[in-house]
């Protein structure tokens, strides 16, 4: 059996939207999957704690005499 419409031109203007919906997908996609790992590989140090918090060197307060 042969496929009962042919006409080439026909389908490619029936076809260009979805494929250029497709490729819009496919872009936007991308786009934040890049944003993504970019942000996920960033060595910025205020990732709300991802990294140790700092040693401090207080001293302990001298206590108070009441004499």
């Amino acid at each position: 059996m042969s496929a009962p419409e042919t006409n080439l031109e026909t389908q490619k203007k029936r076809h260009i939207g979805p494929l250029g919906g497709m490729l819009l997908v496919a872009a936007f996609a991308a786009i934040l999957f890049g944003l993504f790992y970019i942000f996920a590989t960033s060595d910025d140090p205020t990732d709300n704690g991802a990294s140790a918090p700092a040693a401090t060197s207080e001293e302990p307060a001298a206590a108070e005499d009441t004499n």
